[in-house]
């Protein structure tokens, strides 16, 4: 999985199903518009090259252009990990490694939903009619900002503001028929990290976010997808713990806010006018960035000539030992938030202390592991493209910005504000964060002197960020353009070492702690052991008693193959779905929370658990389970009694 580096886990099973949700809006003068939301990590070029590549080959959707298209990633810790083709990013997951297969499945996924929607958007049915709708509202104490000194060395002005962005924005499509008025899909746009669980959990979920759209789902019916915003330095506001409760609590006070925000669209005017992309690539490197003045006290040195962003990327000894809310193994041993160089200061990355000479002669004295050697020295001597892409898309009146990473909520709040001058904008601008590539952290001049893990992110210097609200600026000034052609986008994959991380890789890694990788979300909150009552698949009537409190454990041995013989390629389905039914009323599903993990890969000997952590979500009877994986599945049914 991806988004932890160095404490990042391997995905032992599904707590939650991945998606690939895709908005498809055409104007009156044919111009398409596809907001995707994945959830995935990030969106690296080589992603949405790939995508953009597939879909160029298909009748339905090969109208589309780079620039209506806008692929974005929720930043889901607990996703898949190696399908990133750019070497400095590989580095961001176990095995430190780039898969092909995964890449490709990814592609796959995310085409069929484009063309899904493209499908749905130009065959409209004659009998209902569909709008789009926007709503805000503010939901409070989901975030938090984990960075705060960093944050309080901005301009005076700006830090009498919130230090996160807790407004929730949803675009919704209604849908009206003869007899009915109803809202059917929602976009949510929320600026948090979704990782409240943490990094010790090792199964795929995508959190908060997914936590969220199941209870919405559940009651409205409506599709529920997520867009992340300007998130760099915010953090989900846990008590004191990642656990699997917290990320409920938390989901909840979300799902409220998105109930909230749907009875206000679904009565509010629809929005309607042209649609127009701008979109502009760029360098990062070298480049001249206008001062703002009220910055100019938190640079170590401005030179006489104008001020550019760094000639080359540089990791900061801060970013190695993670985010105050995902600490790694060296942060004890000093490579921490903080750590600058006071006492000098270069002319392009100002006080950020290099990574490459602090970690390795210094941090190596303490004795560790000389196997982390060459892992420590990638990630400093790290060469990401110097080359990304900034877009702004117009729906009529609304205007939705694309950052191709994660910007803090401070350099969000300045993007949007000069957007939305340059464009004479009356609605408040929606920033999209990691969107159609990623950049790693971007910070204000003045964040980035704290040297914060966000900080020692920024790769090119402490004027990236001010270079950004400069190229933002300039290209909402444009005229619009459409880009039909791809091939000004699509640049050569640069991959590291090549892996292959189907069932394969866990068959390597097969022997793993359930107390740990599992301890967030099936102990109590303090840590102590829940009760696990545990049925086999095989028993003839297998019957359990369990108290609301407990959990239930069912496992099976790989009867329907879930594991291919050949160790798995781009077109399986590692982790199938699960169904549960009363036994009396099969057909009628019911919502029931469950993770689905593998013990043992090596075949035929594939073991599984099913798990229901919360019991209380089902009444003393009998039950039909369903593990399904493609057209094949298994039932059984099992009995439940109260203790």
């Amino acid at each position: 999985m991806m988004g932890y580096s160095i404490s990042g886990r391997y995905g032992r099973g599904m707590w939650m199903e991945l998606y690939a949700t895709s908005l498809c809006i055409i104007d009156e003068s044919g111009v398409p518009f596809v907001m995707v939301s994945t959830d995935l990590w990030g969106i690296p070029a080589g992603l949405k090259n790939t995508v953009m590549e597939e879909l160029s080959k298909n009748d339905t959707t090969k109208m589309l252009g780079y620039s209506d298209v806008m692929l974005t990633a929720i930043h889901a810790h607990h996703a898949l990990g190696p399908y990133n083709p750019d070497e400095s990013f590989t580095l961001g997951s176990p095995g430190f490694a780039f898969d092909r297969a995964t890449l490709n499945f990814a592609t796959k996924r995310i085409v069929a939903s484009i063309k899904q929607a493209v499908i749905d958007a130009r065959n409209p049915s004659t009998l209902v009619h569909r709008t789009l709708h926007h709503a805000q509202v503010v939901v409070p104490n989901v975030s938090r900002n984990r960075s705060p000194q960093a944050f309080d060395r901005n301009p005076r002005e700006e830090q009498t503001l919130n230090s996160i962005n807790d407004t929730l924005t949803v675009l919704a499509i209604r849908q009206d028929s003869l007899n009915q008025m109803k809202i059917t899909h929602v976009f949510c746009n929320y600026a948090v990290h979704p990782t409240a669980t943490g990094d010790a959990t090792e199964i795929y979920s995508s959190d908060i976010f997914g936590l969220a759209r199941d209870s919405v789902t559940r009651s409205w019916n409506v599709q529920v997808a997520f867009f992340n915003g300007a998130e760099g330095d915010v953090a989900p506001a846990y008590r004191n713990i990642h656990h699997r409760s917290e990320a409920k609590r938390i989901s909840g006070l979300l799902a409220g806010g998105i109930s909230d925000a749907i009875d206000i669209a679904v009565n509010s005017s629809p929005i309607t006018g042209k649609i127009e992309h701008r979109m502009q690539r760029i360098s990062m490197v070298h480049q001249a960035v206008n001062l703002n003045t009220p910055d100019a006290d938190c640079y170590c040195r401005i030179p006489e000539v104008p001020l550019r962003t760094a000639s080359s990327a540089l990791v900061g000894a801060g970013a190695l030992g993670g985010a105050s809310d995902g600490l790694t193994m060296l942060y004890n041993l000093g490579l921490r938030e903080g750590v600058r160089k006071d006492y000098a200061c270069d002319d392009e990355h100002g006080v950020k202390q290099a990574a490459g000479a602090y970690a390795l002669d210094s941090v190596l004295a303490f004795g560790l592991d000389k196997r982390l050697t060459p892992i420590l020295a990638g990630m400093i001597q790290t060469k990401p493209n110097p080359m990304t892409v900034i877009s702004i898309h117009t729906i009529g009146p609304l205007t939705i910005i694309g950052v191709p990473g994660e910007f803090t909520t401070t350099l969000g709040r300045r993007i949007r504000a000069v957007v939305k001058q340059a464009r004479g904008a009356t609605m408040e601008p929606m920033l999209c964060g990691l969107a159609d590539d990623y950049v790693s952290y971007v910070t204000t001049p003045c964040e980035y002197a704290e040297q914060a893990y966000e900080g020692a992110s920024t790769y090119y210097g402490p004027s990236m960020g001010q270079m950004f609200v400069d190229r933002y600026r300039s290209l909402a000034q444009r005229p619009a353009v459409r880009m039909e052609d791809r091939e000004e986008y699509c640049e050569t994959v640069i991959t590291g070492q090549t892996e292959s991380f189907g069932a394969n890789i866990l068959q390597r890694h097969r022997s793993w702690n359930e107390n740990v990788g599992l301890a967030n979300l099936l102990t109590n909150t303090d840590g102590s052991p829940r009760t696990v009552k545990t049925i086999d698949w095989s028993d003839p009537l297998p019957t359990i008693a369990a108290s609301e409190y407990d959990v239930v454990r069912i496992t099976f041995r790989d009867d329907i193959k879930i594991i291919p013989p050949d160790g798995g390629s781009a077109n399986d389905v590692y982790y199938p779905q699960v169904k549960i039914a009363l036994k009396s009323q099969p057909a009628k599903l019911l919502s029931v929370e469950t993770m689905l993990v593998v013990y043992n890969c090596t075949l035929p000997e594939a073991l599984w658990s099913l798990y229901i952590p919360d019991v209380a979500q089902l009444k003393p009877g009998e039950y039909r389970i369903t593990v399904k994986r493609l057209a094949d599945g298994v039932s059984r049914n099992f009995t439940l009694k109260r203790e």
